[in-house]
């Protein structure tokens, strides 16, 4: 979440990061069901409209609760006007971090050759360790880099949003996106329900219900199982337990 757009009535936006990780913690206890267990970590999002020089705060509230349940610096929302680099020094400042990075990208440019830039730009510049919709990813060429081998080598997840991406008309059908081919290429594939509340059908069961359409349960499965082995800020022996649990 940006806490950027929670602040408008006077909160900082380390009051709002306490107050979301304080509402985790609880709806985690909440949640508690038949001896399993959740666990909820905050990803920290600029809102890449603002101005580089907010980002940068944006990145240092993050920094301040790398401890405390901040697990990672985003970067989401209209993609056309701000490309990934407006926020590369905000980026800079979790390299030597304890913090992850996620990038939005390659969902919303006019041509396929923008979103793989775009993409390329997050693996490369802003060192992602996941991008959210990749759409084109599957074609996987920009400029002589293969983005694919650059995804399978940083071990970077890649989040698919299907719902989300054919409401918007960004793809016409979720077949466009290839997930079995990326699958294939031993891509850490995930999918991710984005804004559920923006659409009538946008829940990550909803998502999971066209991956198991298109593809069959077994692949439905296996990103679910990608989803809590990229899980940033579980150990492996958490992530063990979860698969154990859930799947």
């Amino acid at each position: 979440f940006a806490p950027q757009y929670h602040t408008f009535k006077g909160l900082s936006m380390e009051e709002v990061i306490e107050s979301v990780l304080l509402g985790l913690e609880q709806g985690a206890k909440e949640a508690r069901t038949d001896g399993k267990s959740i666990k909820a970590k905050l990803i920290v999002c600029i809102g890449r409209e603002a101005e580089a020089e907010f980002g940068v705060q944006v990145a240092k509230a993050a920094l301040a609760y790398q401890d405390k349940g901040v697990v990672a610096l985003d970067l989401a929302c209209y993609e056309p006007p701000f490309p990934p680099e407006r926020h590369k020094q905000a980026f800079e400042l979790t390299f030597d971090s304890k913090l992850y990075r996620t990038v939005h990208a390659g969902e919303m440019m006019g041509s396929d050759e923008e979103n793989l830039r775009n993409i390329y730009v997050a693996l490369s510049d802003l060192r992602a360790d996941g991008l959210g919709h990749a759409i084109p990813l599957w074609r996987r060429t920009y400029e002589g880099n293969d983005l694919i081998v650059m995804v399978r080598e940083k071990g970077v997840r890649v989040e698919a949003n299907p719902v989300s991406n054919q409401f918007l008309k960004f793809i016409k059908n979720p077949q466009d996106l290839h997930l079995d081919l990326l699958l294939k290429e031993d891509v850490l594939v995930t999918v991710s329900s984005d804004d559920p509340a923006m659409w009538p059908t946008g829940t990550l069961a909803d998502n999971l219900y066209v991956v198991a359409e298109l593809y069959g349960i077994d692949v439905a499965k296996q990103v679910t199982i990608n989803g809590i082995l990229s899980a940033f800020g579980l150990n492996n022996d958490e992530k063990k337990e979860y698969i154990k649990l859930w799947m």
